[in-house]
């Protein structure tokens, strides 16, 4: 699938989904929300609110073993993107585009392919995130490390028959919500007058699928111990969690903001990885139970 037509299904989904999304909040925010304390959030929703933003969304995974170290990393050539983004009554746009001039590095990391979508509802008492990507091609992040003799100053090595498919839910309860808002944060159509925070208790649910034609794990790789010499070429885990944190904006001269927040949780799961002729490994697995996994990254940067 080509890129152009991998942005053009993702502004169209996003956007369906945003409609889709903010009319359920805005429905809730006037039946059971009740309204923010005034002295703290102002809302702009029928106001048209624009922004600027450049972003970097990327989908890394490690494979660790506990008895064989360094680990091997896996990365994406992920793209910098640069976009304009509206809101009005509720309803959000972001078109990013990706630029060539910026993104020139395909001989040294390899070309990805690639789909990513992401929707959040976000209400006065609860926040809900939803995503989907696939990603087509992968480089090994540090050969230096891992293959002996490998230069870098050439080029990275590919991947490009690898793929990962990642899906999950997640939510979020807001304590304090009254004089936190996170639409201030995301949509900018609030305003957050004064620095406050709230505390977080929440839960996700998501799944991982990583593929590829031969074994991940190299033929000439440092040590042959590594991953106890299993060649294995899929692997597929799901996970359910139990999560809590803080968020917090900080408010300077009362038109500069900035936003943080830390989250962490327990899981229990599911994983499982099919070896290069053809037989299967299944185990069950605390969130913190790591003698030799997989371990996913699902990150994004956003720049506004």
């Amino acid at each position: 699938m080509k890129s152009i037509n991998i942005y053009i299904i993702i502004v169209i989904l996003v956007w369906m989904n945003s409609i889709s999304s903010s009319l359920k909040g805005q429905v809730l925010d006037k039946s059971i929300l009740g309204h923010p304390d005034s002295n703290y959030i102002e809302s702009f929703a029928d106001q048209l609110t624009m922004r600027l933003y450049t972003s970097r969304k990327f989908t890394n995974f490690t494979l660790s073993d506990d008895e064989v170290k360094p680990s091997l990393e896996y990365r994406p050539n992920d793209r910098l993107n640069l976009g304009i983004g509206a809101t009005y009554y509720g309803l959000s746009l972001n078109i990013g585009l990706n630029f060539p001039f910026v993104n020139n590095d395909d001989s040294l990391f390899g070309q990805t392919s690639y789909l990513d979508l992401q929707s959040h509802l976000l209400m006065r008492k609860f926040t809900f995130e939803l995503w989907f990507s696939y990603y087509q091609g992968y480089y090994i992040g540090n050969p230096q490390k891992t293959i002996p003799g490998w230069d870098i100053a050439d080029n990275y090595p590919q991947r490009g028959d690898i793929n990962s498919i990642v899906g999950g839910v997640s939510g979020y309860y807001i304590f304090n919500y009254n004089k936190f808002s996170y639409r201030a944060a995301f949509i900018q159509d609030e305003w957050q007058k004064k620095s406050a925070g709230s505390f977080l208790v929440g839960g996700a649910l998501y799944a991982v699928d990583v593929q590829a034609d031969s074994s991940f794990i190299p033929y000439d790789i440092y040590d042959t111990l590594f991953f106890a010499g299993t060649d294995f070429k899929r692997s597929f885990f799901t996970t359910i969690s139990a999560n809590g944190g803080y968020a917090h904006s900080f408010i300077i001269k009362k038109k500069v903001f900035f936003t943080l927040s830390l989250l962490g949780g327990i899981g229990v799961g599911n994983s499982k990885i099919e070896t290069t002729d053809g037989n299967q490994k299944n185990k069950h697995h605390r969130q913190d139970d790591n003698e030799r996994e997989l371990h996913f990254q699902d990150c994004s940067w956003v720049q506004q």
